[in-house]
């Protein structure tokens, strides 16, 4: 058996945190990602 690292994403967006609908939408892609096993980066600016 292989050791292949998990997959990667990242979730980029002009503002991440607030209580705007993207944000929201952000968070909740993140933990489905997260609880696949995949590591998730947030990226704003």
């Amino acid at each position: 058996m292989r050791n292949v690292p998990a997959p990667s994403v990242t979730i980029c967006s002009f503002r991440l945190g607030g209580g705007d609908g993207v944000s929201v939408e952000a968070t909740k892609w993140a933990w489905a990602f997260g609880e696949l096993g995949w590591r998730v980066r947030t990226l704003a600016g």
